[in-house]
């Protein structure tokens, strides 16, 4: 429909900010087969503000482009242009919100969010996701389940990082079995679109948080080959699963290459300074990091 729209009228911003949000979702949601969706969806939102500047929409669908290639301070900037552009834009405030959590500012993430549902209360569920991976990232687990699930009950997404982030939130409660479930529907997820590399990364991610380094790292390799280009963007999961493994070394060869992100959680060059206090957290067993949650996850970092 977009690229009718596109074809009968070449100079229709809208149109090319529509068809642009319409690959970038694909993309993250493992909705499109096509593994290179965020990067035609760039070309497309940048196409729109050539053409007509005065729209909100691109600025803030770019934001969460640049963020997700870790160009933060272009993310902000055009978050912060979108609004600009739409002061009531409930989209612009959660695609602020999803630059401050992907940037490690939860507080901040939070009152975006918040701001998004104040000025579209009837469709609170669409910005709870942010919301919930805020509170993750705060350590307010019991809070960020319930907001997550309203996000995956009220929304036509099936948001596969809803069901990533409560496997952190079920593993930091102590609910193994419910973070099992979790983690067996991102499989699920990534089984129906083999050829995701995004949805890879998310099974590395899940793998880690279980303490499955093993298969976190077959998973990491699996969307390098399908994406070689951007083998950077992965070594956050590869070194998070190396470290797992007791491979210190390669945790910090592989970390000094992180370049850009996918998912909201840290940056390489923070974790290899902090190696050392990482290198004494792996004399907590396996079995102790299951049970407990205390070991290397995010969260632990985040606080």
């Amino acid at each position: 429909m977009f690229e009718k729209a596109i074809q009968l009228d070449p100079k229709y911003a809208s149109a090319y900010a529509a068809l642009g949000s319409n690959y970038f979702f694909g993309w993250v949601f493992l909705l499109s087969p096509d593994p290179k969706g965020w990067e035609r969806a760039f070309q497309l939102e940048q196409q729109a503000i050539a053409l007509d500047d005065s729209l909100s929409a691109p600025h803030s669908l770019l934001a969460g482009i640049y963020v997700h290639k870790g160009q933060h301070d272009q993310a902000v900037t055009e978050a912060q242009r979108g609004i600009a552009l739409n002061p009531n834009s409930a989209p612009g405030y959660n695609w602020l919100a999803d630059v401050m959590n992907t940037i490690a500012r939860p507080a901040e993430a939070l009152e975006a969010a918040e701001k998004a549902m104040r000025l579209d209360p009837r469709n609170r569920a669409s910005y709870s996701y942010e919301q919930g991976v805020a509170y993750t990232q705060l350590g307010r687990f019991e809070e960020a389940i319930p907001a997550l699930k309203r996000n995956l009950a009220l929304t036509n997404t099936n948001n596969l990082w809803a069901h990533v982030n409560l496997v952190l939130d079920y593993i930091e409660l102590g609910q193994e079995d419910a973070a099992r479930a979790e983690a067996a529907e991102v499989e699920r997820r990534v089984a129906l679109n083999p050829n995701s590399p995004v949805g890879y990364l998310a099974l590395a991610n899940v793998m880690n948080f279980m303490a499955e380094e093993a298969q976190a790292l077959v998973a990491v390799e699996k969307a390098i080959r399908l994406d070689p280009d951007h083998h950077n963007g992965y070594g956050l999961e590869e070194g998070f699963a190396y470290l797992g493994l007791g491979e210190c070394i390669g945790t910090r060869f592989t970390l000094t290459k992180v370049s850009w992100r996918f998912i909201p959680i840290f940056f390489g060059p923070t974790l290899v300074s902090l190696l050392p206090i990482l290198k004494s957290a792996k004399t907590t067993t396996r079995g102790q990091r299951r049970r407990k949650s205390s070991g290397l996850t995010r969260s632990s970092l985040w606080r």
